[in-house]
Parts: C-alpha cells; structure tokens; sequence
C-alpha cells in the first residue's frame, strides 16, 4: 500500500509540478494532525518551522492534497472550512 507521501508525490508528477521542500513540511505537517484543522492553523503552525512559506502557498499546497486525495473541505457547521 502507498504512503500519503507517495500518492502525494504521483500526483504532483502526474500534474508536472515539483515536489519541493515548502510542499513537503506543510504537507508532514498536515499528516500529523489528528483533528480538523484550518488552512489559517495550518499556516500558523508551518510558519514556526519555516517563516518564508506565505499563507498563499498553504491554500495552493492544502488544495494540491484535496485533488490528490488525501483532504477534504468540511464545513462543521461555523462557515469555517477545514481539511
């Protein structure tokens, strides 16, 4: 069976996109939460580790991971979307 991170890598190959190190973290990152969590939580959390990933970047990464999927929107009811 593929790990996340190999579906994950496929998809971008699939795509012509490349696997870079920002990809990586945030996409670690996201894999290592147990609850849902907000693209703006996801943000702040990425930023810690690395401070010159922009928040554009986690919308274009965390929608990388929906379409390859491994996330899905969900709306819990607040008009808050999370992964």
């Amino acid at each position: 069976m593929k790990s996340e991170k190999d579906i994950f890598d496929n998809y971008l190959i699939k795509k012509n996109l490349r696997e870079t190190p920002q990809r990586g973290l945030i996409l670690d990152t996201f894999l290592k939460r147990e609850e849902h969590i907000t693209a703006e939580q996801l943000y702040d959390i990425v930023k810690k580790r690395d401070p010159s990933i922009g928040q554009a970047t986690v919308y274009r990464v965390l929608k990388l991971i929906g379409e390859a999927g491994l996330a899905r929107e969900v709306d819990l009811g607040d008009g808050v979307m999370r992964y």
